[in-house]
């Protein structure tokens, strides 16, 4: 399980960090998607992966979401 976890912590890492950087989904176990268009608002810890959110016309954000690792099923490349 801790095996798990930590690799789905070091694929959000490596999506995090590519350069140049490109969006990205985490998907979790309850079906719920966040997408990621700015590095910048995401912060990995070892027990949460925490995901800053501004809503429309605000300079700070408005909510963070925190995502435990054991449910994240999948990350992705969002295409547009």
């Amino acid at each position: 399980m801790q095996a798990e976890v930590a690799m789905r912590l070091s694929q959000i890492r490596q999506f995090e960090r590519r350069d140049p950087f490109r969006p990205f989904r985490i998907c979790v176990s309850d079906g719920a998607e966040y997408e990621v268009r700015d590095p910048n608002l995401l912060f990995i810890a070892a027990n949460w992966v925490i995901l800053n959110c501004f809503e429309a016309n605000t300079e700070l954000p408005s909510r963070s979401i925190y995502l435990e690792p054991l449910h994240i099923t999948r990350v992705e490349t969002i295409e547009d």
